[in-house]
């Protein structure tokens, strides 16, 4: 142990306001819990293969992809109130297309449910829904 801050300190001395900011020079602890799920399912998509073979021969299988993400945050702070208790859904879902051997694509999904909580009473304090779509398109040389 090393003491930076004097524990006899008066009013009116320099690190005074420091030494009456601390709690009563206690240990600080903090407690952190957390939960964390995943799964992912991934398959190929045989009759997307055989719709567009009637027009073109694929060069590979599509391939469909599911990923379900869950975590579950939980603090318990004694002096600070960040962070709040946290859960997190989250759903990420794309299919991936080999249409030619130059030409390479897909498509994709992402939602999130993120929950924030209020540390006394665990009750939903506030919500955020996010999500997003997108496609991409390959051409290899």
């Amino acid at each position: 142990d090393h003491v930076f801050i004097s524990t006899s300190l008066e009013e009116g001395d320099r690190d005074y306001i420091y030494l009456e900011n601390i709690e009563g020079n206690s240990d600080f602890r903090e407690k952190d819990l957390g939960f964390a799920f995943s799964m992912q399912y991934e398959t190929g998509v045989q009759w997307i293969y055989e719709l567009f073979s009637k027009f073109y021969n694929l060069s590979g299988t599509p391939v469909f992809n599911l990923t379900y993400r869950l975590e579950l945050d939980r603090y318990d702070y004694l002096n600070v109130v960040s962070p709040e208790p946290y859960d997190l859904h989250y759903i990420e879902s794309s299919l991936t297309l080999d249409l030619h051997k130059n030409l390479r694509g897909g498509l994709a999904a992402k939602g999130a449910l993120e929950k924030y909580r209020n540390r006394d009473t665990g009750a939903v304090s506030r919500e955020v829904m996010s999500y997003e779509f997108s496609g991409n398109i390959s051409v290899v040389f």
